[in-house]
C-alpha cells in the first residue's frame, strides 16, 4: 500500500470572498471592488468566477500597511 500524501500546504489556505474581506479589514466592499479594479488592496484573484482572496496575504497586507504608516510609540 502507498504511503498516504500529506495535503498541499495550498489546499490549508482559507480563500474569502469580498465580504468576508470587507468583515475582516473594515473596508467598505465597494472599496475593496474599486480598489481590485485599480490594481490596488490586497491580492486577489479569480477562482471557479468567483474573486477571493487568500487570508493569510489579506493579514499580511494590512501588516505592511501598518508598518508602512505607523506613527508614535516609545523610541
Amino acid at each position: 500500500m502507498p504511503p498516504k500524501k500529506l495535503p498541499d500546504q495550498r489546499t490549508r489556505v482559507r480563500r474569502l470572498k469580498t465580504p468576508e474581506v470587507s468583515e475582516l479589514t473594515g473596508i467598505p466592499q465597494s472599496t475593496l471592488r474599486w480598489w481590485r479594479h485599480e490594481d490596488r488592496g490586497p491580492e486577489s484573484y479569480v477562482l471557479e468566477g468567483s474573486v477571493v482572496y487568500d487570508e493569510d496575504k489579506v493579514l499580511a497586507w494590512v501588516d505592511a500597511q501598518k508598518a508602512a504608516s505607523v506613527r508614535g510609540g516609545v523610541r
